[in-house]
C-alpha cells in the first residue's frame, strides 16, 4: 500500500510560498457567524508572514465628521472641512486615526504604500492636506481605530 511519496509535488513549493495580500480587499461571507465581521469590506493594508493590518472601509463613526475630529483636534482650517463621514474600523487598542488617500499626496517618512495608487498616513500633516485646496489628495477618507471592545472589537489586527 503507497500512501504519499516524501516527494512535493511541483505544485506544492508554489502553494507553501507567502503570498502578501496587502493592497487587497477582504470581503465577510454571509452568514460568517462573528457580529464583529458582519458586511466587514477590510482594506488590507499591510500583511507579512507574522503580520498583518488592514482597516475596515463600511462602517461609518455614528455623529463624526472631518469637520468634528479637526475641530476637536483643534487644529487650523478646520472650519474648511467637509461635514465628510469618518468610518470606525483601524487596528484595535491604539488611540489613533489614519487617512487613507491616493497616493497623488505623500509624507515621505510617513506613508504606507497600500497597492497601486493608495497610500495610508497617520499624521497630523495627512489631516491638514485633506482641507487644503493645493494640497488635497484626490480622494480621501479618515479612519478611526475602535478601541478594543468597543462594538464587540477583536484583539487582533
Amino acid at each position: 500500500m503507497h500512501l504519499a511519496s516524501a516527494e512535493a509535488a511541483p505544485d506544492d513549493d508554489a502553494m507553501s510560498e507567502f503570498q502578501s495580500l496587502a493592497g487587497k480587499l477582504l470581503v465577510a461571507m454571509p452568514g460568517i457567524g462573528d457580529p464583529r465581521f458582519e458586511h466587514a469590506v477590510i482594506l488590507i493594508c499591510a500583511h507579512q508572514a507574522d503580520h498583518a493590518m488592514g482597516l475596515r472601509l463600511d462602517r461609518p463613526a455614528p455623529g463624526v465628521t472631518l469637520r468634528t475630529v479637526l475641530q476637536k483636534l483643534e487644529m487650523e482650517g478646520a472650519e474648511l472641512a467637509t461635514d465628510q463621514a469618518v468610518l470606525m474600523g483601524g487596528p484595535v487598542d491604539r488611540e489613533r486615526g489614519f487617512v487613507l488617500h491616493t497616493s497623488d499626496w505623500t509624507a515621505p517618512d510617513a506613508s504606507l504604500p497600500v497597492g497601486e495608487g493608495l497610500a495610508i498616513t497617520a499624521t497630523r500633516e495627512a489631516l491638514a492636506a485633506m482641507t487644503d485646496d493645493e494640497t488635497r489628495p484626490e480622494r480621501s477618507v479618515l479612519v478611526l481605530a475602535t478601541p478594543a471592545g468597543a462594538r464587540g472589537g477583536s484583539r487582533t489586527s
